[in-house]
């Protein structure tokens, strides 16, 4: 699995060491808040290369804020 992320990584121009593609990923947060009654999820701006290595992969990066769900029975 390694070698075919790396693969598409070099066929879309990005040259970054592995631990650096790791630690870019790994910095990518999520927290869940609740306000006033809504419940949302916030997402950490991307660094680095994390970015770039999501729309390599064709995955998106998730909006910043996110309104979620209410829960069940609220």
């Amino acid at each position: 699995m390694r070698k075919a992320l790396e693969d598409r990584l070099e066929a879309t121009g990005i040259n970054e060491e592995w631990a650096k593609v790791l630690t870019d990923l790994d910095r990518l947060t999520n927290v869940d808040v609740e306000k006033d009654g809504k419940r949302f999820r916030i997402r950490s701006t991307t660094q680095g290369c994390a970015g770039k290595v999501l729309q390599a992969i064709g995955g998106a990066v998730p909006p910043t804020v996110t309104q979620l769900a209410q829960h069940a029975g609220s």
